[in-house]
């Protein structure tokens, strides 16, 4: 399955989302390796919050808590997939700046320079979806 970018509000279609979310992390939902989910890694002072949910060579998951932004990077071998859980922001994407809330589905496909800044009085909570195996050294920062 293939997905390039979808953004929906999905407070409508409650039932979609499961399916969508199922769909994409079916093909190794039996054979993950599971985390600990208190295993964390701040970015940036207490700005960003990565909580690995799971991983094995095929994707890893995590839970992404950013209280105010996250710098321009690109990831040059990665898919990253993000369901945003709580909060509201915009997130560049290539040469296009989104606004995203609850519910909304992004997927940023490798090399795509993307960066978010989070705009409600909450923190952005996303859960990150990454495609393989995320293992901390295809995130390349854009210097400005």
């Amino acid at each position: 399955m293939a997905l390039l970018w979808i953004n929906i509000n999905y407070n409508k279609m409650k039932v979609n989302t499961f399916l969508i979310l199922f769909l994409l992390t079916s093909c190794s939902l039996f054979s993950q390796n599971w985390l600990n989910i208190d295993q964390k890694e701040f970015f940036g002072g207490k700005n960003i919050e990565v909580q690995s949910l799971s991983s094995n060579q095929h994707s890893s998951s995590f839970l992404i808590v950013v209280e105010d932004s996250v710098r321009k990077h690109y990831h040059s071998e990665h898919t990253e997939s993000l369901y945003v859980l709580e909060g509201s922001g915009k997130i560049l994407l290539g040469d296009e700046i989104i606004v995203v809330k609850k519910g909304d589905f992004i997927t940023i496909q490798p090399k795509t320079v993307h960066a978010v800044w989070v705009e409600s009085d909450v923190a952005l909570k996303v859960l990150s979806i990454q495609a393989p195996e995320f293992k901390g050294s295809d995130r390349i920062f854009i210097e400005e």
